[in-house]
C-alpha cells in the first residue's frame, strides 16, 4: 500500500523515479517513516495556510529566542502506513503540539485519543507497560510494584477493547479526533495522545514553547525527566534566561522612544490593552520562572573552591546521568573520559565511581550577571507597561533569597556543597550517617526505607548547638529522636513510602553510560548506597564528644 501511494505521487507530480517498488509475498511489515526533516518547500508553505501566532518561530513562539546552534530540529514530517502510529505519550517538556495532515489515500484518515493531564493517574490505572526487547532484556529485577511512569517512555497504547469498556466513561473521559487531509489538530500542553493511521497519509508536525507551557515544563515535566533519565533536548532554562534578555534589550528601546512603535511592540501586539496584559502576564511567568527555578538553586552562601569553564561553554553541557541541560553549575570528574553531572543527580546520590573525588565546576557567565538582569527587567517592564495598565512588577522581590545566611540556605547549590565536604571528609565511608547529638549511626540505604532521601538530609544546616565543634562541621544529620529534643533542629522531610517503591521506570536505562552509579531509587544499576564501610577509629573519636566525654 505504502509503495503504491509513493509510486502515485510521483506519477501526479513527474517526479524522476531511481525504480519502481516490488511487492514482497508474504510480508507483514508495516512501515512508519517518523521525523522526516522538513523539506523547505513544506516549511514555507506553512507561511500561507497557518495563522502567524500558530507557526514554528513564530512571534508566539519562544524557540526563534534560541540561537540556531542550540535549537533542537522541531518541524518533522511523517509517513504512516496503515495499521501504523504512535502510543500514548506527551509532547516534550510541556510544550504544544501541532499535526497536519497535508495528503493522503482515498479515504485515509488518523484516529487521534487525547486525554487531559488531570487524569494521568486513572489513565495509569488501565494500561499496562508494553515492554520492548530492550527494556526485558535489561531488566533482570523488574520491581514488584506496578509503575506507572513507563507513559512517559512511548510504550504504552490505549487499545480499543479499553475504550469501549462500559466502564471508561465513568473514569476520565477521552478526547476522540478522526483527521482527515486539511486538518490541523492542535495538542494541549502536556495531554496524552495517541495516534493511529488507517490507510497512507503525509503529515507535518511541530512543537510551540510559549510562558505557559515552560510553567509547565518546571511544574512537573523537567523533574520527572531527571528521574527517568529522559533528554530534556529544549533547554528550557536558557530559553527563560535568552527570552528575558531580549524581551530586555527590546523593552529599553520602546523606553527610549517614548512608547512609539517598534517591529517588536508591533509583532506582540503591544499597542493595544489586551496584548500589554498578556504580555505582562508572560513575564511575570518567565520572571518568576528565572529567579524560582534558575537563579535560586545555583546560589550558594559560602566561599567554595569552584573551576570555571571556558568562555564558549556556555549551555553547552548535560547531564551524563539523566540527559538535563545544564545551566551554570554542575559536577565533573577528572578521573572519568568528561563525566559531567547535574547538581540534581549528585544531591540525590548519583555519581560515577569516584564519588568523593567529583568537582563542582560553572560556566564563565557569572550568576550576578543573571540577577542584575532579573532586577533591569523587572524595572524596565514597570516603566514601559505599568503605567499604562496600572498593573506593576514587585521589586526587590529577589533580596530576601540573596541576602540569607549560609545556616537558613537549603536550596539546590548549597545542598551539594554540603554533601560534597561531607563526602570529602569521610571518604568511603560517605554511606553512614551519624547523628550529630548523639552519635547513632544509620545508613544511606537505611534511610529510604524510611522515606529519607540523601537530598532532604543534607537540604539541613549543621545545628547552631553543635556546629562549633569542628568534628561536626559536616555532619547534618540529625535522628528524629533528637530532633525532638533539640530546639534548633527540624524534622527532615519523608516520604509516605519506602523510596524502594518509587514510582520508576526509566526512558533510557541508567546503565546507558558505564560510569553511571545510581542512588537509592535507582535500578538495574550498581548503586552509591550498596557501599558501606564502618570504621572504628571514627566510632571512637565521635565517642569523645557525647556529653559527660572528656579527652582522657
Amino acid at each position: 500500500m505504502l509503495g503504491k501511494f509513493i509510486e502515485k505521487l510521483q506519477q501526479e507530480n513527474h517526479l524522476e523515479r531511481d525504480r519502481s517498488y516490488a511487492v514482497l509475498k508474504n510480508s507483514t511489515r508495516k512501515v512508519y517513516a517518523k521525523d522526516i526533516t522538513c523539506p523547505t518547500e513544506y516549511a514555507d508553505s506553512l507561511n500561507k495556510i497557518v495563522p502567524d501566532y500558530l507557526l514554528p518561530h513564530g512571534p508566539d513562539d519562544l524557540f526563534s529566542i534560541l540561537p540556531e546552534r542550540f535549537r533542537a530540529e522541531n518541524l518533522m514530517c511523517y509517513l504512516g502506513q496503515d495499521h501504523t502510529g504512535t502510543p500514548i505519550h506527551r509532547d516534550l517538556c510541556g510544550t504544544m503540539g501541532h499535526n497536519l495532515m497535508t495528503m493522503g489515500d482515498t479515504n485515509s484518515f488518523a484516529e487521534w485519543i487525547i486525554i487531559e493531564n488531570q487524569h494521568r493517574d486513572k489513565l495509569a490505572s488501565i494500561l499496562q507497560p508494553s515492554q520492548t526487547d530492550d527494556l526485558a532484556a535489561d531488566l533482570n529485577n523488574p520491581p514488584k510494584h506496578t509503575k506507572s511512569s513507563f507513559m512517559e517512555s512511548d510504550r504504552a497504547w490505549l487499545h480499543n477493547e479499553v475504550l469501549e469498556d462500559a466502564q471508561f466513561p465513568a473514569q476520565f473521559q477521552a478526547h476522540v479526533i478522526v483527521q482527515i487531509p486539511g486538518d490541523l489538530v492542535i495538542i494541549p500542553s502536556r495531554a496524552y495522545h495517541q495516534v493511529r493511521n488507517v490507510g497512507v497519509s503525509v503529515k507535518i508536525a511541530w512543537n510551540r514553547i510559549t510562558a505557559q507551557t515552560l510553567q509547565y515544563a518546571f511544574d512537573d515535566q523537567l523533574p520527572l525527566y531527571r528521574t527517568i533519565n529522559r533528554p530534556e533536548v529544549y533547554k528550557c532554562k536558557a530559553i527563560v534566561a535568552l527570552t528575558i534578555q531580549h524581551w530586555n534589550y527590546q523593552l529599553k528601546k520602546l523606553k527610549n522612544k517614548e512608547m512609539k512603535r517598534t517591529k517588536f511592540s508591533e509583532s506582540h501586539g503591544l499597542h493595544t490593552y489586551s496584548s500589554k496584559m498578556a504580555f505582562f502576564a508572560d513575564s511575570l511567568i518567565l520572571l518568576d520562572l528565572f529567579l524560582t527555578e534558575i537563579i535560586t538553586p545555583e546560589m550558594l552562601y559560602q566561599p567554595h573552591k569552584i573551576v570555571t569553564d571556558e568562555k564558549d561553554e556556555v549551555f553547552t553541557v548535560r547531564c551524563d546521568f539523566c540527559y538535563s541541560d545544564i545551566f551554570h553549575r554542575y559536577y565533573h570528574c577528572d578521573a572519568c573520559d568528561k563525566y559531567d553531572l547535574c547538581l540534581n543527580c549528585y544531591s540525590m546520590g548519583r555519581s560515577c565511581e569516584h564519588v568523593t573525588e567529583m568537582k563542582m565546576h560553572q560556566s564563565p557567565k557569572k550568576l550576578n550577571t543573571y540577577i542584575n538582569l532579573y532586577r533591569e527587567y523587572v524595572q524596565n517592564l514597570n516603566k514601559v507597561l505599568g503605567s499604562r495598565t496600572t498593573y506593576f512588577c514587585e521589586e526587590h522581590k529577589e533580596d530576601h533569597i540573596l541576602n540569607l545566611k549560609p545556616s537558613e540556605a537549603s536550596n539546590l547549590a548549597t545542598t551539594c556543597v554540603r554533601l560534597e565536604h561531607f563526602r570529602k571528609k569521610y571518604k568511603n565511608q560517605h554511606n553512614t550517617l551519624r547523628c550529630q547529638h548523639c552519635n547513632t549511626n544509620t545508613t544511606v540505604k537505611e534511610l529510604g526505607n524510611k522515606g529519607i532521601s540523601l537530598a532532604s538530609v543534607f537540604q539541613q544546616s549543621p545545628c547552631s548547638n553543635v556546629a562549633t565543634k569542628k568534628k561536626q562541621h559536616v555532619d547534618v544529620y540529625t535522628c528524629n529522636k533528637c530532633v525532638t529534643d533539640c530546639n534548633q533542629c527540624e524534622p527532615i522531610e519523608t516520604s509516605k513510602d519506602s523510596l524502594q517503591n518509587y514510582d520508576l521506570v526509566y526512558y533510557t536505562q541508567a546503565t546507558h553510560n558505564s560510569y553511571n552509579r545510581g542512588c537509592y531509587i535507582d535500578f538495574n544499576v550498581l548503586k552509591n548506597c550498596d557501599n558501606v564501610v564502618t570504621n572504628k577509629k571514627r566510632d571512637r573519636d565521635s565517642e569523645e564528644f557525647l556529653p559527660g566525654k572528656r579527652r582522657g
